[in-house]
């Protein structure tokens, strides 16, 4: 396995752990909606710190596949672009 191959692996498992995480959110998000509860309203916002917590390791491990990629093509000369950073408007 290449040094490419972990990378890309890293940044999969990181993007099922920020899918767990926002999915988790969501379902505190409904049940607080229902219901009310301040223990719910908390769990709610564990999760929340989860899911930012979550996505920085996601975006971490984005750039450092990216640098991988740019690394690997570099090294067998092949012309790739640098990649550009990623901008996401809430």
């Amino acid at each position: 396995m290449t040094d490419l191959d972990v990378f890309r692996k890293e940044m999969m498992a990181a993007g099922h752990r920020l899918l767990n995480a926002l999915q988790l959110e969501d379902e505190f998000t409904r049940l607080y909606s229902d219901y009310r509860q301040v223990d719910v309203l908390e769990q709610w916002q564990k999760a929340r710190r989860l899911v930012e917590s979550t996505a920085e390791d996601y975006a971490k491990s984005v750039h450092c596949y990216c640098e991988a990629v740019e690394t690997s093509s570099r090294r067998a000369n092949l012309a790739y672009p640098p990649t550009k950073a990623v901008r996401i408007i809430l």
